[in-house]
């Protein structure tokens, strides 16, 4: 193979690879040379699943620092609601609606972020809530009930009447499953324990 066409080769692949070989050839003191063409020509898929690894390293941190963000948040608009009493005023508005839900007064902002953001960055709350001991065993266990079968309302209703899903048969058979749970776990789990 001729030294052209090696780099013509190796713009097609990536123009970071052939930073890498370039590098990893000065750090073993390679000389630009045929045995730089054999070396390269020899290690392009190990550069290239490198390059890959990184970048994939790269993005999961990144994704990671994302959810920490939003649960940080979320912890800190949970203490700010409970210091100013939102909280209090919270579960006043939702009691009507969670009762029939098979759901205590308690658990209504934790319900209000599983239903809106989802488990995967709701569960960091509820488990902050259990650690912190504000709310019982037996609430936090209806909860886990009651949102296994009904998470993500919002995302879930928004995506699914985006291609033409009819909301109301998105929203109810989900609360009516997730009340029938929530009242046969109650009946029959909680209060035989």
């Amino acid at each position: 193979m001729s030294y052209d066409l090696f780099w013509i080769i190796m713009l097609a692949i990536s123009p970071r690879t052939i930073k890498t070989v370039v590098r990893i050839l000065n750090r073993n003191h390679i000389p630009l040379t045929i045995d730089l063409i054999q070396f390269a020509t020899n290690n392009v898929a190990k550069l290239t699943l490198v390059l890959t690894l990184k970048n994939w390293a790269v993005n999961q941190f990144s994704f990671i620092l994302k959810i920490m963000a939003i649960i940080i948040s979320l912890m800190i608009f949970n203490s700010l609601m409970e210091h100013y009493g939102g909280d209090k005023l919270l579960i006043r508005i939702l009691r009507p609606f969670l009762k029939p839900l098979g759901l205590p007064s308690s658990t209504a902002f934790l319900w209000i972020v599983a239903n809106t953001i989802g488990l995967a960055y709701g569960s960091g709350i509820i488990l902050a809530n259990q650690a912190e001991k504000k709310l019982s065993l037996s609430d936090i266990k209806l909860l886990n009930v009651s949102i296994a079968t009904c998470h993500s309302l919002l995302e879930d209703t928004l995506l699914f009447v985006a291609i033409g899903a009819s909301m109301p048969w998105i929203v109810l058979p989900r609360l009516l499953i997730a009340a029938l749970a929530a009242h046969i776990y109650n009946t029959f789990v909680l209060s035989k324990a």
